[in-house]
């Protein structure tokens, strides 16, 4: 098993065509021991920082309409 980055196309981010160096975006990425039991690594956000985050992203979105909209 392995991580990959591909060619998603010209992007923004993009400096030079001609480089085949790519950024690789992973969400919820977890990575665990071939059988499974052991966690070498967890990307995703645990309980309340989970919540946390979703209410700040939701109250930002409630400013942001207010600013377009007023």
């Amino acid at each position: 098993m392995a991580l990959e980055s591909a060619f998603g196309g010209f992007v923004q981010s993009q400096r030079n065509i001609a480089d085949d160096v790519y950024d690789g975006a992973f969400k919820g990425l977890v990575i665990t021991s071939p059988d499974g039991e052991r966690v070498y690594y967890d990307n995703r956000l645990p309980g309340w920082e989970l919540v946390s985050y979703h209410w700040k992203h939701f109250w930002n979105k409630v400013i942001d309409w207010f600013i377009n909209n007023l």
